[in-house]
This record gives structure tokens, C-alpha cells and sequence, in this order.
């Protein structure tokens, strides 16, 4: 086990850590018991020590997550803009369709 790495955990599970005072499971799939590192604290990231390296197995998984969900999030996106057009050229055949009844 490497104790003496950062490990990136979920927000809830450390807060479940130092609340209840159990290891909880990191990217990587160690477990790790979360504590509030005081003065040693890295910015934006209590339990994180800026005396400590980050695991790179944790990291790398975690940037995986980040560029899953920025592609899960265009995906989104375009499959909406997709549906968006679909409705326009549906209304724009149902005003053909009645333009045409009135033509007629």
C-alpha cells in the first residue's frame, strides 16, 4: 500500500471518511482514510498534503472521467441541436402538406 501518496476519492465518501472515521475506496481502488491536512493542505483540497505526490493511477483515471463526461456533455449537445432541426423540418413539411391541401 502507498500511504504516501494523494489519492483521489469521491467528495461524498470523504466526508464519509472523516465523519465516521473509516477507509474509503480511491480511484485506484485503495483504501484510504481521509483526514484534514491543516496548514499542509493543498489549495482548493483539504485532505490533499502538498508534501505528498498524487498517485498516478488515481489521476489518470480521474482525467479519463473528466474527458468522458466533456463527451458525454457534447453528445449531448449535438444530439439536441439534431432533434431541434428534425422538429423544424417536420413543422416545415406539415405547413407544406397545408399549403398544398389549400392549393388544391
Amino acid at each position: 500500500m502507498s500511504t504516501d501518496l494523494n489519492h483521489r476519492v469521491r467528495k461524498t465518501d470523504i466526508t464519509r471518511s472523516i465523519v465516521e472515521g473509516v477507509k474509503v475506496p480511491a480511484l485506484c481502488g485503495e483504501l484510504v482514510l481521509c483526514h484534514h491536512q491543516g496548514a499542509d493542505a493543498m489549495p482548493g483540497c483539504e485532505t490533499g498534503s502538498t508534501k505528498m505526490e498524487v498517485c498516478s493511477d488515481c489521476d489518470e483515471l480521474y482525467d479519463l472521467a473528466l474527458q468522458r463526461d466533456a463527451l458525454s456533455k457534447q453528445y449531448r449537445q449535438r444530439r439536441a441541436a439534431m432533434d431541434e432541426r428534425r422538429h423544424e423540418r417536420d413543422i416545415l413539411k406539415e405547413l407544406d402538406t397545408s399549403l398544398q391541401e389549400v392549393v388544391i
